[in-house]
């Protein structure tokens, strides 16, 4: 009866399905997407009973979480912080997995944040230095993106080159590179 009692558990969650599986939060999903671990969750069986990875459910998931962090939060005019540094650890994602998508999506909707919250923008990314390069790499693909704001660059770098400059300090020199790469 003992054994019983030990097995039983261990079969029932061998056993289960996706479906009893418990949510897995955004964040996890992003980070073990980057590390590209855990992607049981997004495996189903061909006909010939070959497992096989979704990458559509995959990219679902995460542009679900994608859209979940551009959105604002009810009664509010700003992305929280947690917002703003998801987007962040998205154009890192972006960058490494080479996720062009994503770099669509930042191209577009990280210059908006910029523009609406300069100052959350950029003490944010000062305290995350090594999400800098990305970051400012997807900031610098919003011109020319689609065809547009080509001459938008030198204004725009003329204009916030200097608050860039006091508010990420030394590390300045990194993002400002994105804008003008050799």
């Amino acid at each position: 009866m003992k054994i019983a009692a030990l097995v039983l558990p261990l079969l029932l969650v061998a056993c289960s399905t996706q479906a009893d599986r418990p949510p897995v939060s955004g964040e996890d999903l992003l980070l073990s997407s980057l590390l590209d671990i855990n992607r049981s969750r997004y495996v189903y069986k061909d006909p010939k009973g070959n497992e096989m990875f979704d990458e559509l459910q995959h990219f679902k998931a995460l542009e679900r979480f994608y859209i979940e962090n551009i959105e604002l939060e009810k009664d509010k005019s700003e992305l929280t912080d947690k917002q703003i540094k998801v987007l962040f650890f998205f154009a890192y994602y972006a960058q490494h997995k080479r996720a062009a998508i994503f770099q669509e999506y930042l191209a577009a909707d990280l210059m908006t944040v910029f523009q609406k919250q300069e100052g959350d923008f950029l003490s944010t990314l000062a305290d995350q230095p090594y999400l800098i390069s990305p970051v400012c790499e997807r900031l610098n693909a919003y011109f020319g993106f689609e065809g547009q704001h080509m001459d938008d660059k030198q204004p725009f770098l003329k204009q916030k080159s200097e608050n860039i400059k006091i508010q990420l300090g030394k590390h300045a020199k990194a993002c400002l590179s994105q804008f003008n790469p050799a």
